[in-house]
């Protein structure tokens, strides 16, 4: 803790808890994988936000406003020149009205006109959930 160094060697000194709740030897952990400040700040803005297939321009403002410290409270999408404007498309055919493709679950195997996509597989994930993470991790 800042400015208490005694209780950053001990951090027992920082609480008020009796000797019994302590542990004479640490608990088994698995490892765990650490980075730097610098290059955790690194990993969160090239992963952070809606990044696939690219980043629109509100999270490549909000990440280049964090890079360059420039960001600020805003009081209204107008302070940032507004919200953008998306194109729409058609959605692709899904016979069975269940937010999966049939392209899709005919390159899966799996009966077009079943419409039960909240089915937990095998892997214990519902079909939607595979199919919508394969939108973004193919």
């Amino acid at each position: 803790m800042v400015g208490m160094a005694d209780v950053g060697r001990d951090n027992w000194k920082g609480v008020l808890a009796e000797r019994s709740l302590q542990s004479p030897a640490p608990f088994p952990a698995p490892p765990v994988h650490t980075q730097s400040a610098e290059e955790a700040l690194e990993l969160v803005l090239k992963e952070a936000g809606a990044t696939l297939p690219r980043r629109d321009s509100v999270d490549a403002r909000i990440i280049s406003d964090v890079r360059n410290g420039t960001g600020k409270i805003i009081n209204s999408e107008k302070e940032v020149g507004g919200w953008p404007q998306y194109a729409s498309g058609e959605p692709p055919l899904s016979t069975a009205y269940d937010g999966i493709p049939d392209e899709w679950k005919k390159s899966h195997g799996l009966p077009l006109n079943d419409s039960n996509a909240n089915a937990v597989n095998g892997d214990g994930y519902t079909e939607l959930e595979v199919y919508l993470n394969s939108l973004v991790i193919p």
